[in-house]
This record gives C-alpha cells, structure tokens and sequence, in this order.
C-alpha cells in the first residue's frame, strides 16, 4: 500500500512538472526568452554601426518578441527627425532583415505621418461642423520618390498632392439616400475648408445593411442630380455583374481593348 502511495506520488509530480514544462514552453512561444532578446538587441546595435547609420543618430529599442514574425524586433529611432526610425527584425540571434529602404529610403514614414496627421485634422473639423464622430482614412496617390516628400517636413494640408478620403460614418438609415445627402454636406464642408480631395469613399453596416460607396468623384458629388448618378453606377455594375456571369458560359471571343478606368467608383447597397 505504501509502495502504491509512493508511485502515485511520484506519478503526480511528474504529471505537475510536465504541466509546468508545457506551461513554460507556450509562454516563450508568445514573449520570447530574455537570452535570445538580449542577443538580439546586441545584434541589432552592431548592425547600425555597421552599416554606418550610427552617423543619423539611431537608438535601438529593448527587443521584443514578436509571435507574427517568429522574431525579436527591435525599433531604430533617431530623436533627431520624426521620420527617421524603422524596424530590425532578429533570428537567433542575428539580424534577419529590416525596413529601412521601405520606411526612409522610400519615404514610407513621411507619407504616413502626413496621412496620419491630415486625418486627426479632418476628424476634428468634421465634428466640430457637426458631421459626426467619425472614422476616416486619407490615402494620397504621389510617387515615393516624388520632391514633395522631405523627412521631417512640416505637415500641410495645402501639399499639392492627389489625396482621397474614405469615411466610416454612422448613418441614420442605411439607404443609397442617406449616404448621398451625407456626401454632399462633407463636400460642402471640404469646399468651405479648402480642401482638396479628388475623391470621397463611405462605408456603414448593421446586422441587416450595408452601404458602400469608393472613389466618388468629388467633382460629381457637387453636380446636381448626384442621387441620380449613383443609382446610374449602381445598375451599370449590375449590368457588367450579368455580364460577367455570361461570359463565364460563352464562348471565348478576342478580349475588348477598351481602356478601363483606374478606379472606376463602386455603389454597393444592400
């Protein structure tokens, strides 16, 4: 009986140190281990001396494991530019790659915080011109190698680059009319502001609605008879929708070179 006792015993700390193993494992999976942070950290520090970006004044982060990447990531900031920082991701201990060419060679943190920034700017004014607490995304269509991005610039709404914006607003009713007659008081609001967009995107839904509206010309939204456009692209979509269903059981004919738009405005209501 006490041999019984003994193995049950035995058998039980077993069970409760395997338990804890497991344990261990899964959190290190998710927060890495502080010996391969520590080398990672070291690893990303030698890398910027030499590859020479010590010269721009880059401070490495602590690394931290990041379970997307299967990686320790460390973030390179230079307190000297606000668009002077980008990521090094590690592997056992030695850098794997980074984002420097994407986020400052290619100007990816400018345009970023220019969007960024142009985004708080527009959420406030619109709330205040009593449009709603609305979400808002600003996209800008300028090349990344384009003169008009200087790292560190000063934000300006007035840059004389291609911008859109795409709206989440809450609706009152999610009808092709509601979301009309809310385009044409944020175009009103934009032309009193002096701002610049070339076109405008809306998107709510419910448990029983959506509406969805990309890449409305501004320029169209400020013409009479706008609800009228709209339902015109919503049944030329259908119509190309039909289409489309069609062809897939023709048979194959020499393909149309008509020039398509670039991006052609969306109306989807449901």
């Amino acid at each position: 009986m006490k041999k019984k006792k003994l193995w049950l015993r035995i058998l039980a700390a077993v069970s409760a140190f395997g338990l804890l193993f497991i344990a261990a494992w899964i959190t290190l999976s998710f927060t890495g281990d502080p010996i391969s942070a520590a080398l990672s950290q070291r690893a990303a520090k030698d890398y910027i001396q030499q590859s020479g970006l010590y010269t721009m004044g880059f401070e490495v982060s602590r690394a931290a494991y990041n379970f997307k990447l299967g990686g320790y990531l460390v973030h390179a900031v230079s307190p000297n530019n606000p668009d002077l920082h980008f990521d090094i991701i590690c592997r056992n201990g030695k850098v794997d790659y980074d984002t420097y060419q994407s986020d400052v060679l290619e100007n990816g943190n400018v345009i970023s915080r220019f969007q960024e920034e142009y985004r708080a700017l527009l959420q406030i004014q619109m709330e205040q011109a009593g449009l709603g607490r609305i979400n808002l995304f600003i996209g800008v269509n300028e090349p990344q190698d384009s003169a008009v991005w200087v790292p560190g610039m000063a934000f300006d709404p007035n840059l004389p680059v291609e911008k859109s914006v795409q709206l989440y607003p809450d609706l009152e009713k999610l009808t092709l009319e509601e979301a009309a007659g809310y385009l044409q008081k944020v175009s009103a609001f934009l032309r009193e502001k002096g701002h610049h967009f070339t076109s405008v995107g809306l998107f709510d839904t419910d448990d029983e609605h959506t509406v969805m509206l990309s890449d409305i010309p501004v320029e169209q939204i400020e013409k009479p008879g706008f609800l009228d456009y709209l339902r015109q692209v919503q049944e030329a979509q259908e119509a190309d929708e039909q289409t489309k269903e069609g062809a897939a059981y023709a048979v194959p004919t020499e393909s149309d070179d008509t020039p398509k738009e670039e991006n052609p405005p969306t109306v989807w209501v449901e």
